[in-house]
């Protein structure tokens, strides 16, 4: 007897309930420790379903990474004012990357894994990160438009995007331990990719608005950090 063959529709419900059982399992116990077995009986369906959907894990991981990465993009979308100033806009875009990866650690960390396989062009993890990237490069050349910065606009996006990802993959991989933490380091960093008229430093003037954001963020998230005995005391002292 063969395979039941399912509408496109069905197709759609089942990997859809696939994935969201999958990332759920990889939230709580990481890609490794998780099965295409148990992500159907998390899903509810026998433990040869899963393979009438996917290939494989990593195929199914592909569309997983591609509904975390939508996420993601609505994400930065969403903070993005959408008028005003252009360099303040990508400022608050570059804030929100930040803060998604401090709200979300296990998923940016699935999400820009470098364990993951080449995203193949046109899949829909390639057109999730496209389209993120199609709305930042715009508001970039509008700032360029303006004389205010030279250059490609999409080099610039990349600069500012592969820069802000090295920071928060430190944090979220919990290497920020000699001295400067995420809440310390991100102002100077907007400063440096997001300032264009002045080649002054103005997170002084600007006070530390941000990183108290960021501060009560990472706190309210609990993430997992193990300070050192002495960060536990400034710690301390910092809640009193």
């Amino acid at each position: 007897m063969g395979r039941p063959v399912y509408s496109k529709e069905r197709v759609e419900q089942g990997r859809r309930a696939l994935c969201d059982a999958a990332l759920e399992l990889y939230r709580t116990r990481g890609y490794s420790a998780v099965t295409l077995r148990e992500i159907g009986a998390a899903a509810g369906v026998s433990s040869a379903t899963p393979y009438r959907f996917f290939e494989s894990k990593e195929t199914l991981f592909a569309h997983v990474r591609a509904a975390v990465y939508t996420h993601f993009g609505d994400f930065l979308r969403q903070a993005d004012p959408k008028k005003g100033d252009p360099l303040q806009r990508l400022r608050r875009i570059g804030i929100a990357m930040v803060e998604f990866g401090l709200q979300y650690p296990a998923d940016y960390r699935l999400i820009f894994s470098m364990r993951q396989p080449p995203v193949a062009v046109g899949s829909p993890l390639y057109l999730a990160r496209r389209r993120t990237l199609e709305h930042v490069v715009p508001i970039c050349q509008e700032i360029i438009d303006a004389g205010r910065l030279t250059g490609d606009a999409r080099m610039h996006m990349h600069i500012a995007w592969t820069a802000l990802h090295g920071l928060i993959s430190f944090h979220v991989s919990n290497q920020l331990i000699h001295g400067c933490k995420l809440e310390d380091l991100i102002e100077p960093m907007l400063d440096r990719l997001f300032t264009v008229e002045s080649g002054v430093s103005k997170s002084a003037a600007r006070g530390t608005q941000t990183s108290r954001q960021l501060t009560k963020v990472a706190s309210t998230k609990r993430l997992e950090r193990q300070p050192e005995p002495q960060q536990r005391k400034k710690l301390k002292r910092r809640a009193a």
